[in-house]
């Protein structure tokens, strides 16, 4: 199975005999990362990924944003909810899993893409995510790449949230931030990584039923 994802098609896999036997061995030669439940997850397009709802909360509630450099805890988890919670209800699933790609790839902040690009060197990590995107986005039944509308609508209220972060949750900068939009009125007060994994699928449940 070949992806399509906005910066080309997903990382081939190499060449090969025909062949079943050859194509599992080559696959299985690839770089994976094992999951939370201990199933395989391979970094290419491989029909064997399977997207377990659980499986990727326990691991986006345990995933510090900000490379854990906040005051508090702040998972990933909690600030994908917290994102769905701040765009129209029929972008509110595209919110949800925005950053789910981290679950298996980790967090790879702003500024580490930003110098990968100006090293010319960004691409591949777009298809990794991409390629990761792709495959989550078709188990919840959405495409990828996705609309303008509901990326764009994405976008403005990840970067609220990141405002909203940056006041509650970090330490004064002693350096200015890039400028961001104003912050959500409310304060945020994280939750336990169990408690943002919880939260997370109790956003999917609401938002994709059949998910749960």
């Amino acid at each position: 199975m070949t992806v399509s994802t906005p910066h080309g098609k997903a990382p081939p896999l190499p060449p090969m005999a025909a062949g079943e036997p050859n194509l599992t061995a080559a696959r299985d030669a690839l770089p994976w990362v094992q999951l939370a439940d201990g199933s395989p997850w391979s970094l290419f397009t491989d029909p064997r990924n399977t997207v377990d709802w659980h499986t990727l909360a326990h691991g986006l509630g345990n995933l510090c944003r900000f490379n854990g450099h906040c005051r508090p805890f702040y998972s990933v988890a909690e600030h994908c909810w917290r994102v769905g919670q701040a765009v129209d209800p029929e972008h509110r699933l595209a919110a949800l899993l925005h950053d789910a790609h981290e679950a298996i790839l980790g967090d790879i902040t702003a500024p580490v893409k930003a110098a990968l690009q100006h090293l010319n060197c960004r691409h591949g990590l777009d298809q990794l995510e991409d390629t990761a995107d792709a495959q989550i986005h078709a188990a919840a039944g959405l495409p990828w790449p996705l609309p303008a509308a509901t990326r764009a609508a994405v976008k403005r209220a990840d970067l609220v949230l990141l405002a909203t972060e940056k006041r509650d949750l970090m330490v004064t900068p002693r350096r200015p931030w890039a400028a961001l939009p104003a912050p959500l009125p409310m304060t945020i007060k994280p939750l336990l990584p169990s408690q943002a994994a919880t939260r997370w699928l109790g956003a999917l449940r609401d938002w994709l039923p059949e998910a749960i």
